[in-house]
């Protein structure tokens, strides 16, 4: 990522509980989540396009 151009987090919500990676740009945009379910959804923020959306199924 660069400094211009990066996401801000990862958070992975589900049922009952939200987890949240805070990134930097200085890192790669990787993260793990532990007991990722089918129907959680994953939020990432990009500094320049906003906050996107993914269902946990479309990730594997």
């Amino acid at each position: 990522m660069e400094k211009e151009h990066y996401l801000s987090f990862l958070a992975l919500v589900s049922f009952d509980r939200v987890q949240i990676v805070k990134l930097y740009p200085e890192q790669a945009p990787a993260a793990r989540f532990a007991g990722a379910r089918r129907g959680d959804v994953l939020y990432a923020f990009c500094n320049r396009h906003g906050l996107y959306r993914v269902k946990a199924a479309a990730l594997r």
